[in-house]
């Protein structure tokens, strides 16, 4: 179980994600997504979106 504060923190990178894949800032979601599983090594949101973030970089690449 994560503390408050740290689950603040948690929701803070989710809502910075979702504005990076709203942008298509695929490096932002990798990068973002990467950041929380620091936090959060089991969260699958995080895990989705740099999932969602290395296929659309792949694509652009």
């Amino acid at each position: 179980m994560v503390s408050e504060r740290f689950q603040r923190r948690i929701d803070r990178i989710l809502d910075q994600i979702e504005d990076a894949a709203d942008r298509r800032d695929w490096p932002a979601v990798r990068q973002g997504a990467l950041d929380l599983l620091v936090f959060d090594p089991a969260n699958e949101d995080a895990k989705n979106f740099l999932a969602d973030a290395e296929s659309a970089l792949d694509v652009e690449a």
